[in-house]
């Protein structure tokens, strides 16, 4: 855990408290939605990874998979957007990098008010197909403690006695270290994925 926690100090080295255009110029207000947009997903991604560390060392150790879960989705959509502009600077198709740009920041669901928003699994399987093909299968895993199913509550809260038949409810102690394993693996796939350097890049 130190480890990553040392890479994410590197991370927050590039972090800005303030974006501002590079003139004051309509024609330089794309370029600062975009950075202003990138630039808010980095804190949170960094807010989401600190968060999970805190839960892990107080042994809250669902909480800190959800929240793990919450930074890689973060991390995907950071990505997502470095794809699109290695993607803008061979099209220099600009209405389709803000496009995307507007379904992303302020996309939503079923309501013809905003643009359609992108499927956070699109983003995940981008991240997947260009930097680590194991990333989808990862964020599965995730998905199954996160969700109020088997991983989630019985398997995660409860232990059956079966000389006693009955059942010791509260966290199972014996997957603790496993979600504490998942958490910062998470967090090491986003901050280092296999063959790129994303938040050095852009």
């Amino acid at each position: 855990m130190e480890e990553i926690k040392s890479k994410l100090a590197d991370v927050k080295k590039i972090m800005r408290i303030k974006v501002s255009p590079l003139l004051n110029n309509l024609a330089y207000r794309p370029t600062f939605n975009i950075d202003t947009y990138r630039e808010s997903l980095l804190h949170r991604f960094v807010d989401l990874c600190e968060g999970s560390f805190s839960l892990v060392e107080s042994k809250n150790y669902i909480p800190a998979v959800v929240c793990a879960r919450a930074a890689q989705e973060t991390f995907a959509v950071i990505a997502y957007l470095s794809f699109k502009f290695e993607e803008f600077e061979s099209t220099k198709d600009l209405s389709s990098l803000l496009k995307t740009m507007r379904r992303l920041s302020i996309g939503w669901r079923g309501d013809a008010e905003f643009p359609e928003m992108v499927n956070i699994l699109t983003c995940i399987d981008h991240v997947s197909k260009k930097l680590d093909p194991e990333f989808r299968r990862h964020y599965d895993l995730l998905s199954e403690s996160s969700h109020p199913n088997y991983s989630g509550v019985l398997g995660a809260y409860s232990k059956p006695n079966h000389i006693n038949l009955d059942v010791d409810i509260g966290l199972n102690k014996k997957v603790c270290e496993g979600l504490s394993d998942r958490v910062e693996t998470t967090i090491g796939i986003c901050i280092k994925p296999k063959g790129t350097s994303t938040f050095e890049t852009q």
